[in-house]
């Protein structure tokens, strides 16, 4: 499995004919741990949802980008 940083991810597209539009981290959903534990499950998800809208954000687990191809010239 490959870990990326946000600045691995910029090299990746450093040169492509790529803007970025935006980007951010989430955590994740847990659908296991509600499948086993549904209420720990969704008290878990909602909590970390709602850190997602905090500066703790960016101990999130998942790089989440929008990125547009743009015209190539040549």
């Amino acid at each position: 499995m490959k870990l990326y940083t946000r600045r691995d991810l910029r090299k990746l597209f450093a040169g492509q004919p790529v803007r970025i539009v935006s980007q951010g981290v989430i955590f994740g959903g847990y659908d296991n741990i509600i499948a086993r534990h549904p209420r720990l499950g969704k008290m878990l998800r909602s909590g970390l949802q709602w850190l997602e809208k905090t500066p703790l954000r960016c101990l999130g687990l998942s790089h989440v980008w929008v990125v547009e191809k743009t015209a190539q010239t040549g």
